[in-house]
C-alpha cells in the first residue's frame, strides 16, 4: 500500500512545488507493508526522478492492524520511502513537514518527521538536502522501531543541512522489552544493505527537538543518530 496526500508512488517523475493540506487518517485495514507520506508515499529511483520543494502542512494519524500481514510500517511526514535505484543518482531538496505525526503500529515501524525509510544502491549517490521537520512525533509500536526527527532508517546516503524542531515521544502501548533506535536526525543508519563500500555522510544538521522516553524500553538514543552498524561520518552537526 502506498498512501499519500498528493502522489502514491513517484516512478520516473518530476515533482516540484507540491503542498499537502489534507489530513490523512489511516486505519487498521492498512496492515500489509504500508508506506505513508504526507505528500509522496514512495519515491522509486529506478528511473530518473527530480524532486524539489515538497511541503506537508497538516497533522496525520496512522494505525496499522494486527495479524500476519502487520509486518512493517514505513511512514514520514512528507515522504514515506525512497527506494533503491542502481541506474540513477538521486537528489531531493527542500522538503518540509509542519504537521504532527501520530503512529500506532502492530508491526515494526520506520518513521521519520520528513521521511520514514531510505535505501540506495552503493553504485549511485543519494543526496538529500535541506529537509526540515517542524512537527511533533508520537509513536507506539509492538515489535520495535527506527524513529528519527528527520529520517527513520537510512542506508547509503548523504544528508546535508537538515533540521528537526519537533519533539519525539514514545507513546503508550509499547512493550518494555522492544528495541528502539531513536535519533534527533536519523534513528538507524548503515552503509548499505548488501556488501561493503557504501558510505554515509550527515553534515551540518541540527536537532532542536526533545526526545521523551517514559517507558522502560530498550533504547538506542542519540541527539543526531540513534544507532549505526557501519562507519558513518557526522560532521558539523548540533544537538
Amino acid at each position: 500500500n502506498y498512501v499519500a496526500g498528493v502522489v502514491g508512488q513517484a516512478y520516473g517523475a518530476r515533482l516540484e512545488n507540491l503542498t499537502n493540506k489534507v489530513t490523512i487518517t489511516s486505519g487498521p485495514a492498512h496492515n500489509n507493508k504500508t508506506r505513508f507520506g504526507g505528500v509522496v508515499g514512495r519515491v522509486c529511483a529506478d528511473a530518473e526522478v527530480y524532486i524539489e520543494k515538497l511541503t506537508n502542512e497538516v497533522d496525520h494519524n496512522l494505525s496499522q492492524g494486527t495479524g500476519a500481514a502487520a509486518w512493517e510500517f514505513i511512514g514520514g511526514g512528507t515522504i514515506g520511502m525512497v527506494a533503491d535505484g542502481s541506474a540513477f543518482d538521486l537528489e531531493i531538496v527542500d522538503v518540509t513537514n509542519n504537521g504532527k505525526l501520530t503512529v500506532v503500529s502492530s508491526g515494526y515501524a520506520n518513521v521519520g518527521g520528513v521521511c520514514g525509510y531510505i535505501t540506495r544502491s552503493a553504485e549511485k549517490d543519494g543526496i538529500f538536502e535541506n529537509w526540515v521537520n517542524n512537527g511533533d512525533i508520537v509513536i507506539s509500536s509492538q515489535t520495535g522501531m527506527c524513529l528519527g526527527g528527520v529520517v527513520g532508517q537510512a542506508r547509503h546516503y548523504e544528508l546535508l543541512e537538515c533540521e528537526n524542531n519537533g519533539s519525539i515521544t514514545i507513546g503508550e502501548g509499547c512493550p518494555e522489552s522492544i528495541e528502539c533506535n531513536i535519533g534527533g536526525i536519523v534513528g538507524y543508519t548503515n552503509g548499505r544493505n548488501t556488501s561493503a563500500n557504501g558510505e554515509v555522510y550527515i553534515t551540518d544538521c541540527v536537532n532542536n527537538g526533545e526526545i521523551k522516553i517514559d517507558k522502560n524500553i530498550i533504547p538506542f538514543v542519540g541527539g543526531i543518530v540513534g544507532y549505526t552498524t557501519q562507519p558513518v561520518t557526522v560532521e558539523g552537526c548540533v544537538n
